[in-house]
């Protein structure tokens, strides 16, 4: 039997001024991929040392859209969730990609609690002792 301190969610649903988003932990192998993937890209046109703050914005909404903000309930407009869609919105509004990246990072919010997952191996009491 593996110990295992804790157990965790892949995803959360955090509300966002009335729209429900579905955030998953920013560690994950899909956004470590495509990040590593948009900056090589990036990097075979041009010099990631001359990358400008809009340029690094956009690399990291892409790559946040479908593998950290993974879905969403009750937008306005009923606008369906899409990669797209999620590119767009992670480029245009900084402050919900700012909202996504600190739920993203926090390993807190993907915690479930529940102590019995926690299995403690002590030493098996010897007769006479």
């Amino acid at each position: 039997m593996a110990l295992k301190l804790t157990q965790k969610t892949e995803t959360v649903e955090k509300d966002y001024q009335g729209v429900t988003l579905v955030i998953a932990r920013s560690n994950s192998h899909a956004f470590r991929a495509k990040f590593k993937k948009l900056r090589q890209n990036f990097k075979r046109n041009q010099d990631l040392n001359k990358l400008t703050v809009e340029q690094d914005d956009a690399i990291m909404a892409e790559a946040y859209a479908g593998t950290v903000l993974v879905g969403w309930k009750n937008f306005p407009g009923d606008v369906p969730f899409t990669e797209a869609n999620a590119i767009d919105l992670l480029t245009n509004d900084i402050d919900v990609r700012e909202f996504v990246s600190e739920v993203a990072n926090d390993l807190s919010e993907f915690i479930i609690e529940d102590q019995a997952d926690l299995v403690k191996k002590s030493p098996t009491p010897t007769a006479g002792a």
